[in-house]
């Protein structure tokens, strides 16, 4: 693999894109990503940092994977960050780097528990640096500032303060322990398969405590309300599970289910997007809307119903990060489907 620099990362991705998706919009979106990146000298070391641990994970046999909306970036799908292609599920960029390009950055991806000290050591070995601030029991976050000397993790600015996290989780590591018994490569697993989506409708993935019992069971009792039939309702079904809405279960299946969503309904009825945006924001956070909100989505021509649905978020997970979860949780039912026997060794249903 070519080493990424934040010199070579626009030939780096624009080589890829053009193997993949030689199109103009593919074009103008990667450069929109370009432009973010050049603003910030940081940015680039960033990413090349984050490529170099997934490609390192990867070969040594460990699943990866992310939180939040770095899934809504090209550049980290070309740069096998994620494997996520944002064009193919309409992730609007502005919810990775913000409507003015000035969100900061801010990439945390997922590892399996095993790797989580290798990951640490390889940083340390290969870029002395970073400051690297390790939580103990909570993510290793590597923080860029600038020029800085010395980082309080408690008090650092975050509005100015570029981060890189990574977390471990039981659910790669289970993923791993499953491929290497069954030998079958988890990045072969179809997600078509209809036996897999029926599994995920009766029941749902446990890892230990990793989730309060309370959401196991709103997990479940959602999935069956919503009776997902496709991997892309299973996401959205993910997203309405992992939402936090005022509202009673059998409503949910109405409102929005991530928080790209708001933007681009709010775009296709006319709302600016610097307006959109705003509103996307606003809601996500739990505010609601505003009376000068409510009046401009009412002129749109915006139902009652669905800014009625927007006042009753408190929060909404952006799409990717929900397409990943669903991915995850559907290749651990589908060795549950296919291999019962090597499922039950290690770990609960």
């Amino acid at each position: 693999m070519t080493k990424i620099t934040a010199q070579n990362i626009s030939k780096i991705c624009g080589d890829k894109l053009s193997e993949k998706m030689p199109d103009a919009y593919a074009s103008s979106r990667l450069q929109k990503e370009l432009d973010y990146i050049e603003k910030n000298e940081a940015y680039a070391e960033v990413f090349a940092i984050a490529s170099e641990l997934v490609s390192y994970s990867r070969e040594l046999g460990y699943y990866t994977g992310f939180h939040g909306c770095i899934g809504s970036s090209l550049i980290a799908f070309l740069l096998g960050i994620t494997e996520i292609d944002p064009l193919k599920y309409n992730l609007p960029v502005e919810v990775f780097m913000g409507i003015h390009n000035d969100k900061p950055l801010d990439i945390e991806l997922m590892f399996d528990m095993q790797f989580l000290p290798m990951a640490k050591r390889y940083v340390q070995e290969n870029h002395p640096n970073i400051a690297i601030i390790d939580r103990g029991n909570h993510p290793t976050w590597l923080i860029f500032q600038g020029n800085a000397t010395s980082l309080n993790i408690d008090k650092f600015d975050r509005k100015n303060t570029v981060k890189l996290s990574f977390w471990g989780s039981q659910y790669y590591t289970v993923l791993k322990e499953l491929s290497d018994m069954t030998g079958v490569d988890i990045f072969s697993i179809p997600f078509d398969d209809k036996q897999t989506i029926e599994l995920l409708k009766t029941a749902n993935i446990e890892l230990d405590d990793e989730e309060p019992d309370e959401l196991k069971l709103w997990h479940r009792s959602l999935t069956r309300l919503v009776n997902p039939k496709t991997f892309e309702e299973l996401v959205q079904t993910t997203g309405w599970v992992y939402s936090t809405y005022r509202c009673a279960q059998k409503d949910i299946p109405n409102m929005p289910a991530f928080r790209d969503e708001i933007f681009l309904d709010l775009l296709h009825s006319g709302i600016n997007s610097v307006a959109a945006y705003e509103i996307m924001e606003c809601v996500r956070k739990g505010k609601g809307l505003t009376e000068e909100y409510t009046s401009m989505l009412s002129n749109a021509g915006i139902s009652e119903q669905y800014m009625d649905s927007l006042n009753q978020v408190q929060y909404l997970f952006p799409k990717a990060h929900c397409i990943a979860l669903a991915m995850t949780e559907y290749r651990t039912a589908w060795f549950k489907a296919y291999y019962p026997e090597e499922f039950q060794k290690v770990m609960k249903w």
